[in-house]
């Protein structure tokens, strides 16, 4: 008889703890799992799938969102805005006066 090892953690946890883990609503994590023309930048295909756990439940394995967690935060941490270069110094054209005009006496 072959023996099974268990994964670690193999907890589902439901929407409302995603929104508490990942602080994005409900529209913000089915807009990460669906293509929309309309949101193409929402769409994240690393965010975890949800598991069909009823008729008409789904739910999260919670391992699975922790991990992609940490990347965010290992993706957020690697992309640190640089200090921007500093801009050359500005070449200062010199004032132009008007030309001096000569002033005489009337006769």
């Amino acid at each position: 008889m072959a023996t099974q090892v268990a994964p670690a953690s193999l907890t589902i946890i439901r929407r409302g703890q995603v929104e508490a883990k990942t602080g994005l609503g409900r529209s913000a994590i089915y807009g990460k799992l669906r293509q929309n023309p309309k949101r193409p930048n929402e769409y994240d295909p690393t965010f975890p799938k949800p598991v069909h756990i009823g008729l008409k439940a789904v739910g999260w394995v919670e391992s699975e969102v922790d991990g992609w967690l940490k990347a965010q935060i290992a993706k957020s941490r690697q992309e640190a805005p640089l200090a921007p270069e500093p801009k050359p110094p500005r070449k200062v054209r010199p004032l132009s006066l008007p030309t001096p005009v000569a002033i005489l006496d009337g006769e």
